[in-house]
């Protein structure tokens, strides 16, 4: 997800949908359709904050 130009990693099951935001002074919080919220800390435009777990279940598939 981006957003003022920095970008934060969430579930691959939120993937193409619509999310609601709440920006506070030092955390970004993510409420998605189907899950709880989750908060990454704020970062600055083109800082990243990735949580490899939220993409364990497409890592975990192997190829044919």
């Amino acid at each position: 997800m981006r957003l003022e130009g920095a970008y934060y990693s969430v579930p691959s099951r939120w993937a193409r949908l619509d999310l609601i935001v709440h920006v506070g002074p030092t955390t970004v919080t993510l409420v998605g359709p189907t899950g709880p919220a989750m908060t990454h800390p704020r970062k600055r435009f083109g800082e990243r904050a990735i949580d490899y777990r939220h993409y364990l279940p497409e890592l975990a598939r192997k190829p044919q």
